[in-house]
């Protein structure tokens, strides 16, 4: 089961979360991370992965301040995955707020 963690991000800034696997070296595995308005939407927004130090299961997800000023305010599901070999791990699901900007 993932585990759950909730993001929050102001419209139009950039966003980067800086997630750790213990205990895990990602040094081959597939990271993938998107959101979406439902788990049902064929429309999604994928976060950028950047590698901190994958033998200690260390990277960030990320999007520009031109994917955020994209997104409607309100709430959205995301979660981020890795794949080794055949395996494959949903480690943290969530809801991402996207909260409003009055300037940007």
């Amino acid at each position: 089961m993932a585990t759950e963690y909730n993001l929050y991000i102001d419209q139009g800034t950039t966003f980067t979360e800086n997630i750790t696997i213990p205990n895990v070296d990602l040094t081959t595995a597939t990271i993938a991370s998107k959101m979406r308005s439902d788990y049902d939407s064929t429309t999604a927004t994928s976060f950028t992965i950047t590698p901190i130090s994958l033998t200690s299961g260390q990277f960030s997800i990320s999007l520009s301040a031109t994917q955020t000023a994209a997104l409607l305010s309100g709430r959205y599901v995301y979660d981020v995955i890795y794949t080794i070999g055949t395996t494959v791990v949903r480690w943290v699901e969530g809801i991402v707020t996207i909260n409003p900007m009055a300037t940007y």
